[in-house]
């Protein structure tokens, strides 16, 4: 629950976002605080995705990208000079559509511990072990650790890819819509894990569907047309908004 005594992680302010001439984001500032839920909700096309991609500098890749203003992450400033590839170990991404490498389960899931040094299997094992564990997936893969995962569900390589992100200890997670793809039993699953995340790890979910954003979240934001118009608790943004159009999408009658 949204509680006076935690502090932020991550500090957007005065952020603006252009591709080419055409501006996505205009002038949002707000504060992330750690081990909580920040949902983002708005309609298609409204920047969600612009602004969680932005955070770890996913955006960089993107050509005619460009932004005004500043992002801190812990109080340091996210600039040309940061090294993206430590940061998005620290702030890790899960995205719509679960996106594997090319081999075992278990080489999935120790992949960033190999690339950060960890060489011995023993350590390997108790993180592959710990992580599958953390998403409910250990039981059913812990016999087809050796094989790929072309043979798991939908929702079990999204759970895979939440373990894989886990294994390099982030200390924010970034949900990109990851129930885009899943049925409602698989997507429950993903709620549930993301609400027992929050114990240890800041979370950040980007989604447009609105009962989905108030059942996970503790704090949340109403993006529109590029503006973030409503940011704040998540039972009153929804239950006492104050913008109308923020009640209007809420209750299904914008968007």
């Amino acid at each position: 629950m949204l509680s006076e005594n935690k502090q932020s992680i991550l500090s957007i302010r005065n952020l603006n976002i252009w591709y080419g001439d055409k501006q996505i984001l205009r002038d949002l500032s707000f504060e992330v605080q750690q081990r909580q839920v920040t949902a983002f909700i708005g309609p298609a096309n409204c920047g969600k995705s612009t602004l969680v991609r932005c955070i770890n500098r996913l955006n960089d890749f993107t050509p005619n990208f460009r932004f005004t203003g500043e992002i801190l992450f812990k109080g340091t400033l996210l600039g040309a000079s940061t090294d993206t590839t430590a940061l998005r170990k620290q702030i890790g991404m899960v995205f719509r559509k679960p996106t594997l490498f090319r081999c075992s389960i278990y080489e999935n899931v120790a992949y960033g511990a190999r690339i950060s040094g960890v060489s011995r299997s023993t350590a390997l094992d108790a993180i592959v072990e710990k992580n599958l564990r953390k998403t409910g997936l250990w039981g059913e893969v812990e016999n087809i650790l050796e094989e790929t995962p072309e043979q798991l569900s939908t929702g079990q390589r999204q759970l895979l890819c939440i373990a894989r992100a886990l294994a390099v200890e982030p200390e924010v997670l970034i949900f990109d819509e990851p129930c885009g793809e899943l049925d409602p039993i698989e997507t429950v699953k993903i709620e549930t894990l993301v609400r027992d995340l929050a114990d240890d790890y800041t979370l950040i979910f980007a989604t447009n569907k609105r009962r989905q954003a108030a059942r996970v979240s503790d704090v949340a934001g109403f993006l529109y047309s590029g503006e973030l118009v409503e940011f704040g608790a998540t039972e009153r943004l929804f239950t006492n908004p104050q913008d109308n159009r923020t009640e209007q999408y809420v209750t299904g009658r914008l968007g």
